[in-house]
């Protein structure tokens, strides 16, 4: 078959297929020039259309080819690369072994490239290298294909296989879309079963990222599809770079609404659509003045209704390695927070504090006042006793107002617990033992004044919950117990001392 009237009729084919729907390609045609050839053409390295046409040796082997490429796209289109779609099925037609290699290595040949990239260069071939190059040469034994042009084929599909298998870095182009990824659509195994199985197909998301950019408002699909499905925020990660940069924090502001307005108080900071903005700003994004005072309005807004979504918000995008603030402004931040704390919970006004807490944040108060993962040259922030002397009051007063509710923060405030794992010499099972201990650093922080009246509370005034289980309130119990003692023997002592 003549091959440059076979290639003009692929590529009328391809670019009508392109343009039948009118579907979003996240790739654009940044593909083309690898596709058609480019540089691998002017340094004498075979190009797709080359290794195509070298495949495609009868009219009949090309009518299978683009008459199931057809079939497929119109089932696909939008939501597979076509460039794969079409070279997958010339591969199964035309070079059957080499499709059978993929069907079988599919996994291993998208894997992360690892240490055959710590080869490049070297005669020395990894163990994976060696293992996927054995099985090629089994699976080509003998065929009668042009097998270099198979290896094009694979290498364009799974630019990592180029480095498993030749020890080459690869050409890899952009695909987004391509059969190369995994997750957090598998595009191989979609093109396979000829399948979208999901709820949020990718041309939903990406209609929605490009209605969103050109109007940002909190009404259109975006942050709904971002607050509602988990797999909606995974594909907009996946395509974010069509989000401006410059449009991320008020993404996740419109995000963080929609969520505070369904969970009020029990909304959480990990939710899984904030979190896919909050990796992707913190990627993109500088150390600027903007994003503090961004973060520092997020902080005033969600403290009065949500004190666990604040100290999410603030530990994600302030205080984690992956903040988009930087260290001296995560520690503004900090004491901003303590300010809207003292100016928002009042001693005389217990709902001010218990409106905030909910039920699925019980470490809300000791991560107000030790915010885990903040790092001061490699160590934790201290907590100062000055800054949180006013808060004692103002859980005691909760905790006469609302037991269960504030007990069981007092109790992880002031306790630590610590995980012992003993192996049973009998019979080998691994039992887990918790013992909790009085933090006397944070137990002054915030009661240096009443420490014997939160103890009490805790001796007579404790009941199992949910996250506190009976053995851990006897526990609690005893220490509060021994405490009291302590604190009645100290006084006793002073009262013989002063009495001499």
């Amino acid at each position: 078959m003549d091959r440059d009237k076979s290639w003009d009729i692929i590529a009328s084919f391809r670019e009508y297929c392109r343009s039948q729907y009118k579907d979003i390609h996240p790739a654009g045609e940044s593909r083309d020039p690898l596709f058609q050839g480019g540089l691998r053409e002017f340094w004498g390295i075979p190009t797709v259309p080359d290794a195509v046409t070298a495949l495609v040796r009868t009219p009949r082997m090309l009518k299978h080819v683009l008459r199931h490429v057809y079939h497929t796209w119109a089932r696909l289109h939008g939501e597979c690369d076509f460039d794969d779609l079409l070279l997958v099925n010339t591969l199964r037609y035309c070079a059957p072994e080499a499709f059978g290699f993929i069907l079988e290595n599919s996994d291993s040949l998208r894997s992360e490239v690892g240490e055959g990239a710590a080869r490049q260069g070297s005669d020395e071939l990894s163990p994976r290298q060696k293992a996927l190059q054995q099985r090629w040469d089994d699976c080509v034994q003998d065929v009668v294909w042009d097998t270099n042009a198979g290896l094009v084929l694979l290498f364009f599909l799974m630019p990592s296989a180029e480095t498993f298998i030749q020890g080459t870095a690869p050409a890899a182009g952009n695909a987004p879309q391509g059969m190369r990824h995994l997750a957090p659509t598998d595009y191989w195994h979609r093109i396979i079963t000829e399948e979208v199985d999901d709820e949020a197909p990718d041309q939903l998301v990406l209609q929605a990222i490009d209605d969103w950019t050109e109007e940002p408002s909190p009404k259109k699909d975006l942050p709904l599809l971002l607050h509602k499905s988990q797999r909606g925020g995974d594909v907009w990660e996946h395509f974010s770079a069509r989000t401006p940069r410059s449009l991320l924090l008020l993404l996740a502001e419109q995000l963080i609404d929609l969520i505070l307005d369904e969970e009020m108080a029990d909304a959480k900071g990990d939710h899984p659509g904030l979190i896919a903005v909050w990796r992707t700003a913190s990627r993109l994004l500088s150390h600027t003045p903007e994003n503090e005072q961004w973060l520092g309005t997020q902080l005033k807004k969600l403290m009065p209704r949500s004190l666990g979504f604040s100290n999410d918000l603030y530990y994600y995008w302030g205080g984690h390695k992956y903040a988009i603030v930087s260290h001296e402004g995560a520690n503004r931040l900090g004491v901003q927070m303590l300010n809207i704390a003292k100016g928002v919970f009042r001693p005389g006004s217990p709902e001010s504090l218990l409106n905030g807490l909910g039920t699925k944040h019980p470490y809300a108060i000791r991560h107000l006042v030790a915010p885990p993962g903040l790092v001061s040259d490699g160590q934790p922030l201290p907590c100062d006793p000055a800054n949180w002397y006013w808060l004692g009051p103002v859980l005691l007063g909760a905790a006469n107002h609302d037991t269960q509710t504030i007990i069981p923060q007092i109790v992880n405030l002031v306790f630590d617990a610590k995980r012992k794992v003993q192996r049973d010499p009998h019979t080998g099972t691994r039992e887990e033992s918790v013992f909790l201990t009085i933090n006397d650093e944070l137990l002054k922080v915030v009661f240096r004044s009443c420490e014997k009246e939160v103890m009490e509370i805790l001796v007579d005034g404790f009941t199992p919950t949910k996250e506190i289980p009976q053995e851990h309130v006897f526990q609690v119990r005893e220490c509060a117990k021994r405490r009291l003692e302590e604190l009645s023997d100290s006084e006793s002592d002073n009262g013989t001392t002063q009495d001499q």
